[in-house]
């Protein structure tokens, strides 16, 4: 192919990658910030943590809804309007005089986030042909990568000298160019566009979409915050299932579905879809329970605990590219049970933990963890999106963004459960609030024996998972996308 057909597809997914850059960024810069803005409002971080959650569930609830929306009005339509939202938001989140309208704002993002995420995928696989999904893939998670590593970066500096509004100007202007640089060289010719069929959106199963994920997310976040089960608790996740269960019936009956569940009676979009599912289990059960480590424990300054994950982060933003590009020429099998493999073994190493834990110990465990991840990602999602018909990549393309999600929510709410519980055996306080530095010796090793239990649980299903996607096989011949 000569360099002016590949010049246009190049561009393209370079404004695709300016806006995944931003939403990067802006959740590893809006972390950061939490105890400033904490501070700036004189409320406690309970209350500040409200931010993330309505920006979380907000963008967990409508990623199927806008991505089915997107395979029937067009993906670059929906893509710029979510950035033009998703500037809007950040205006008003800059120049918020409380925290109820930074709470607005933030979910205001949230759908601007929800509705570039769930195309932003679909857009790049529709604008590269197959032979190449893997590489793209690839280059798209080593931006994820590099985004996480620069993201808490700048956001430190910039919070340091003009405070927290800064972190949003800055991804206002990110956003900004990047809605410019979309109008400008994404083909709306690549792009799905069926006006017809606008009528025939499932309203019933998008509307339970959004009651599913918002319970099930309230759920996992009520039993994390309040140490179990309660009558709330068990309120919400009765309702999940009834919902669950209606959707199930509706979707399997519509003509016109807004996921087709026949799509998992193919196993290798099943298995990916779970494997998935567990790959950000075991990640996001590192990513939570380590930065606590670190500084409680080893009493290692928060500078220093984001220069400690610079390594894993490089090397996962290497390994995604590498992998992605061999997988599509040797076949995605090896390298999602592999990826998974390198990350158990990760999960396995941290298991060992101890009072006085070597970097020397805990930096190769997370390089090996985050390798694995960076093989498997890309490798799965175009192991997934080889069985989809080229017009639902959109609804496909948020439904992978949603396991992601899913399975970092999921992660922290089980991995504080195993924590808590461990330490309420000891006969401690089942409360990671209440651990600092000066805690004594007995309540850390009660903490520290609740993180390896945590980390050997999730090394044993990610391990599992590594050998359903080994049987599953390449079956780069039994795709059901033909045109």
């Amino acid at each position: 192919m000569s360099l002016n057909n590949n010049y246009p597809k190049w561009l393209a997914f370079a404004s695709i990658a300016i806006g995944l850059f931003t939403s990067v960024v802006d959740y590893s810069s809006l972390t950061l910030a939490l105890p400033s803005i904490s501070n700036y409002f004189q409320t406690d971080l309970r209350n500040v943590q409200l931010i993330i959650i309505a920006y979380g569930v907000t963008i967990a609830a409508l990623l199927i809804p806008m991505g089915k929306l997107s395979d029937l009005l067009g993906k670059k339509k929906i893509y710029i309007t979510g950035l033009i939202l998703f500037v809007i938001g950040g205006f008003i989140a800059a120049l918020s005089s409380n925290l109820n309208q930074l709470i607005v704002a933030k979910t205001l993002q949230g759908i601007g986030s929800a509705m570039s995420q769930s195309t932003s995928m679909a857009i790049v696989i529709s604008t590269f042909p197959e032979k190449e999904r893997g590489k793209i893939l690839g280059i798209q998670l080593s931006i994820v990568g590099l985004g996480g590593v620069i993201g808490p970066v700048i956001a430190g500096i910039l919070i340091g000298i003009w405070g927290w509004q800064s972190i949003f100007w800055l991804t206002t202007l990110l956003a900004t160019f990047a809605v410019f640089s979309a109008i400008k060289f994404i083909n709306p010719t690549n792009i799905s566009l069926n006006q017809e069929n606008v009528k025939r959106f499932d309203w019933l199963g998008s509307i339970l979409s959004i009651f599913i994920l918002t319970s099930l997310i309230i759920f996992l976040t009520s039993i994390a915050n309040n140490n179990g089960i309660s009558i709330i608790t068990t309120i919400e996740i009765l309702f999940f299932i009834s919902c669950l269960i209606i959707f199930i019936i509706w979707e399997s009956k519509y003509k016109y579905p807004l996921l087709d569940l026949n799509l998992f009676k193919i196993n290798i979009f099943a298995i990916g879809i779970l494997s998935g599912y567990i790959c950000f289990l075991g990640m996001s059960s590192l990513r939570f329970l380590l930065p606590f480590y670190l500084q409680i424990v080893l009493e290692y300054k928060p500078s220093i605990i984001g220069l400690i994950f610079v390594p894993s982060a490089l090397c996962m933003a290497i390994a995604g590219p590498i992998g992605g590009r061999l997988s599509d020429k040797l076949g995605y099998r090896y390298f999602t049970s592999g990826g998974l493999l390198l990350s158990s073994i990760g999960l396995f190493i941290l298991s060992n933990l101890s009072l006085n834990s070597s970097l020397y110990l805990i930096i190769p465990a997370m390089i090996i963890q985050t390798i694995g991840i960076g093989m498997f990602q890309p490798a799965n999602n175009s192991s997934v999106l080889s069985v989809i018909k080229s017009q639902n990549y959109g609804v496909i393309s948020g439904f992978l963004n949603l396991i992601r999600n899913t399975g970092n929510v999921s992660s922290v709410a089980i991995s504080t459960i195993i924590v808590t519980s461990t330490m309420a055996i000891m006969g401690f306080e089942p409360n990671l609030s209440a651990l600092n530095s000066e805690s004594e010796i007995e309540i850390l090793k009660s903490f520290t024996n609740g993180v390896n239990i945590s980390y050997k649980i999730f090394a044993i299903i990610v391990l599992i998972a590594a050998f359903g996607c080994f049987i599953k096989g390449n079956n780069k011949n039994s795709k059901i996308n033909k045109e």
